[in-house]
């Protein structure tokens, strides 16, 4: 069991009971906070009022990440969560590989996904 929690309920379980289970990879924190990382440096560096929060909301429209709702004159796209509740961590990472790719072609064109990539995990070391 990966908790106290999870140890509570095995504890009920009988050999041979039935039981349904969720797989899922935990969410890295440290990828958590490269991501908001991400977004205050685009934040900070771009002319204008922007937040994080923002910046957060551009990525998840530019790769998809949406819940898009039809109404009368089309389509409108609202960004989805990316809690920890709502995706563990495989899919977090591929959302971020995705969203470094937006950010190196829209904001950074003279970097690489894997430049930009570096250059965040280097500004997350000196702030530790």
């Amino acid at each position: 069991p990966y908790n106290e929690a999870a140890s509570e309920q095995l504890r009920g379980l009988t050999l041979g009971s039935k039981v349904k289970a969720q797989i899922s990879r935990p969410r890295n924190i440290g990828a958590h906070n490269l991501y908001w990382a991400m977004c205050s440096m685009i934040a900070d560096a771009v002319p204008g009022d922007y937040t994080a929060e923002n910046v957060s909301d551009v990525l998840k429209l530019k790769v998809g990440h949406v819940t898009r709702i039809q109404i009368k004159r089309g389509v409108v796209e609202i960004p989805r969560s990316i809690s920890f509740a709502k995706m563990d961590g495989a899919a977090f990472s591929a959302f971020l590989d995705r969203c470094v790719k937006v950010v190196s072609e829209e904001f950074l064109p003279h970097m690489t996904p894997s430049q930009v990539k570096a250059e965040l995990e280097g500004m997350l070391q000196v702030a530790a």
